[in-house]
Order: structure tokens, then sequence, then C-alpha cells
């Protein structure tokens, strides 16, 4: 019987208030059996205000605890909690009397999901009247039980009683002044070793609780190591996607969904997304090198097929970013009964981080897919950023295919995935105009988030939030295009910089393997790994640690 978290996991601390263990108690017997309707919260009684960075801090004079919700568009369980609970007037009523009611679009705002550390959707976060946090949770609950909790809130609130238990794990960290070269030279050996010992030896996959494919995590398992440690490697990350190919792939349609809530890789959470597809197809035909499957290369082959019609939109030229979950959809095993039933809708907007991290695993795929129509589809979806980034100098959150128009401005990660993404581009098409577009992104991205206290790059959109993980992955991303870019040396400073500042991350490594509760983490690691095998390898470079 599935939780109605959106995410079915428990990735926050498990609050042990009465009230945050009724949320859990209830959140684990709903369930929810009608299909999504189209995106929209305008039909819910309740008055919300949309997010805009600085919003909250308008709103503050208000003086009333704030409602926040993080939702997805094709988030399954959002469209729920939107239907069955914030339609009811009880709800609703008492939001609008008492609260101030702020809808926040995850996808659209994910810098906002950062900073208030969201672990899930649809999710919660409750705050007092003067903007500090007050109590947060990933689930939705039924209109009777939200009205507990909203009046629970309330009444602590006005009390001054906080809601101790669930506050976000921190795992902070404390830059070092010098580079720790010894430290960082074991990075990667203590980053395979802590993974490969956590894999699931009956389920396979990572950890003992929810279940996923993690492209990069995997890719980099797969090119590291030597003797025992790599046929580890082989042997874990064949059985996980072996299993996962079983439990959270469509073999009718091609595709995999999201990740499944249990250990057993159960109860999948059905939406597609393409830049996980892209390296999921990227991590089977690499895995088929090593150790041969026809099973491997069929699911790579009919993922491809599938990022390449379902998701690709041909007037635009462009991968668009996810297709919906729908549970009753994709039970339905036969051609035949989904051709009589409604397709689940593809979300008709382009992330430009989304696009970006599919592009850079696509562009590898040519290794194994040397295909003229798959590059043409490649340049198209490489072009269609390149050609905003012509018009106006800028880089925009989000393209919107019914109106024709960009929107919302760039995050940092935005810019380090879309460098990136120009800067593979440029070496695997041999085409220069794709090296200078990662040039003018890098140079844009450090003017506006370059932080020259610190010697990294920051978002000021995150606020005061400590997340050094999402810092170590923007600028592990940002330090491998320039060391690509650092022929003339012009950005050597920078990037020894950024390596020295996260070289003592593996501490806190050690704390989240132990934690070992969301292996999504893994996934923030590899691209400041796969940095630093760089700068520890190249003669200039190296040559300035001494």
């Amino acid at each position: 019987m599935p939780p109605t978290d959106a995410l079915g996991d428990s990735r926050g601390n498990i609050p042990m208030t009465r009230l945050a263990t009724r949320i859990i108690a209830i959140a684990s017997l709903l369930v929810v059996a009608v299909s999504a309707p189209a995106w929209e919260h305008a039909a819910s009684k309740v008055v919300f205000s949309e997010y805009r960075t600085g919003l909250i801090e308008e709103l503050q004079e208000k003086n009333r605890p704030y409602f926040l919700l993080f939702s997805a568009e094709w988030c399954y369980w959002c469209h729920q909690f939107g239907e069955n609970t914030l339609t009811d007037e009880k709800v609703a009523d008492y939001l609008n009397a008492h609260y101030t009611n702020v809808f926040i679009d995850a996808d659209i705002h994910s810098a906002a999901y950062l900073k208030y550390r969201a672990t899930g959707l649809p999710y919660t976060v409750f705050l007092n009247p003067d903007t500090s946090p007050h109590f947060r949770y990933a689930g939705t609950l039924y209109a009777d039980d939200f009205l507990t909790v909203i009046k629970q809130v309330k009444m602590n609130v006005a009390q001054g009683l906080s809601v101790e238990g669930n506050e976000a794990k921190d795992f902070a960290y404390e830059p070092p002044e010098k580079l720790a070269l010894a430290t960082l030279e074991e990075a990667g050996d203590k980053f395979r070793d802590g993974v490969l010992e956590s894999f699931d030896p009956v389920q396979h996959g990572l950890g003992k609780r929810e279940k996923a494919v993690y492209p990069r995590t995997f890719l980099y398992l797969l090119s590291n190591g030597e003797g025992a440690a790599r046929q580890a490697a082989i042997t874990s990350v064949h059985k996980t996607l072996s299993r996962a190919i079983e439990r959270i792939y469509d073999p009718l349609e091609g595709g995999f969904f999201r990740y499944a809530e249990t250990r057993d890789w159960k109860v999948p959470h059905y939406e597609k997304m393409a830049d996980l597809n892209a390296g999921a197809v990227l991590l089977l035909y690499r895995m088929n090198d090593v150790l041969p499957s026809p099973a491997l290369v069929e699911a790579a082959d009919k993922t491809l097929d599938y990022l390449r019609t379902t998701l690709y939109d041909p007037k635009l030229g462009v991968f668009l970013s996810f297709q919906q979950a729908d549970e009753h959809y994709y039970a339905l095993k036969s051609r035949e009964h989904r051709s009589q039933a409604e397709t689940p809708l593809v979300i008709e907007k382009v992330f430009v981080d989304r696009l970006a991290l599919t592009i850079i695993h696509l562009l590898d795929v040519l290794d194994y897919r040397p295909d003229d129509a798959l590059k043409q589809q490649l340049v198209s979806s490489l072009d269609f950023i390149a050609g905003k980034m012509a018009a106006q100098g800028v880089l925009n959150r989000y393209y919107t295919v019914s109106t024709g128009k960009w929107s919302g401005k760039g995050t940092l990660q935005d810019y380090a995935l879309v460098a990136h993404m120009f800067f593979e581009a440029s070496r695997r098409l041999q085409a220069p105009r794709y090296r200078e577009l990662a040039r003018r992104t890098m140079d844009n991205a450090i003017a506006d988030f370059y932080d020259k206290d610190i010697g990294v790059l920051t978002d000021p959109a995150l606020g005061d939030t400590d997340d050094a993980e999402f810092l170590m992955e923007v600028n592990g991303l940002l330090a491998q295009t320039l060391i690509g870019l650092n022929g003339d040396g012009e950005y050597g400073a920078l990037v020894n910089s950024i390596v020295r500042y996260f070289s003592e991350m593996g501490d806190i490594l050690e704390e989240r393997l132990w934690d070992g509760e969301n292996w999504e983490f893994t996934e923030r690691y590899v691209p400041y790994l796969r940095a630093v095998d760089s700068y520890l390898s190249g003669p200039k470079l190296a040559a300035q640690q001494q």
C-alpha cells in the first residue's frame, strides 16, 4: 500500500513530536485511485501568492505563519493533494484566515527548493511569522487530517512552541585554508569503496530503502578502480540494472520511471525524466561493453527511441524535460489496452538544466549509436539554447511551448550545466563555436555568481542555506569546464580555488555514507571527483599544487 509522499521516502529526520508522528502515521495509510488532471492550483479554494525571490520577506508584515507548498507539474501526488485536500472548504477557509499561503513550483524555483531544504514532492514548509522554520514534511494528507495539522501548527505558533525533530540534517563543512592534497588524492577511492559497500546484497541497488538508477554514480564506478574493486563495481552495477529493468522500466514504450519506493523495487513512481533516461541509456550501453547482455541493449535502444520520439518536440527541435506519472496507465501491460487509454501528458516545458544534462549524456551515446539523425537532434537542441543566448545574451530558467516564451532567471546550476554542455559539444562534435559559447557562459557565471570572499561560485537565491554538497556539485561542473578551457591559463587560479575549497569534503562523505538514507547524494559528488581526476592528472595544474 503506497504512501502518498510523491517521493515515497523519509528523506528528512523523522519528527518525534505527536504532531509529526501523526502525519507520518496518516500518510502511510492513504491510497488515492484517480488520475492526475492538467497542471493547475487555481481550482483550489486556497488563496496563494506565487513565489518569487524576496516575496516571503515582503509578506512578513501580515504577521501570520506561512504555509509554503512545493509542487511540480509532473508530480502525481501533488495533483492528488490539490484535488482532494486544497479543494476542501474547511481547509481553504482556515488557511485563508490564518496563514500566508505561498505556492512554489519546484522546477521553476529550484533555488527555493534548496533554500528551504525540501526533500520530496509535494513538500510542505510551515514558517513562523518571522520567517524562521517551524515545521516541514514531505507527503500528501487528506482534508480532515491536514486540517488537524494546520490547526495544531497555528496553535503552536501562537503559544511560541516549536516542533522539534524534523529539522533537515545538517552536514556542516569547514573549507581548509590550504589544499588538502592527501585527502584529495584519496577522495575517489573513498567514494568508490563507500558506495560499493552500500549496495544491497539481497535486492541490489544502493541502500535498503527506496531504489533508483544513479547514472553519474554508476558510470563513475565503472570507469574507476582496478582488480577486485573494479569487478565488484561491474557486478553490483550489472545486478542493479537488471533489477531496474525488471521493476522500473517500461517495456512497452521504453524509458525508466523515476524510482521505486521499497527495498524490493516495488511501487514505482511513474514519472519519466529526460535527463535520467539519457543517463540510463549511456549507462546501459557502457555496461554492455563490459558485460554483454541482450537485455541491456534492448532496454537502451528502446529508451533512446522513447527520448527521440515522445520527449522530443520536432517543431521546436528540442528535447522536452519530462512526462507525467499515471500509475493506472502504466499498469496496462498491452499496447491494445494502452491505445484505449489517455496517454500521460508530456509537459511542454524545456528546463535548461535538464536539457543540458540530457544532451551531455546523449553526446556520449553517439559512441554507441553514431546515428546522423540523433546527432542532428542534439545539434538542434544545442542551438535552441545557443540561439536564445545569442539573441539576448542571458540564460533563462525555462521555455514554455504554449506561449513561446522564456521565463525565469538562470540559476548557478543552469549556468554550470549549460557551460559544460557546450564544452562537451565542442569536443564531441569538433565544433569551435560551442567552445566559444562555453567560454561565454562561464564568463557570465563568474560575473554573476563568483564570491571573492570564499573563492567559489555561490547562488544568492539560496539565502543563508549552507548546502556544501550542492555548491560542490555545481563548482565541480564548472571546474571540469574550466580545466577544459584552460589552455591559456586564464582560469587556473579559479580552478585551484575551487579544488582547494572542497578538498576536505571527504569528511561529509563519510557521514553521508554512514547515514545512508537518501543515496541521491552520490550524484552530487561525481562532478567534483571528475574535476579532481582531471586536476591531478593535468601537468600544468598539477605543478601548481607543489
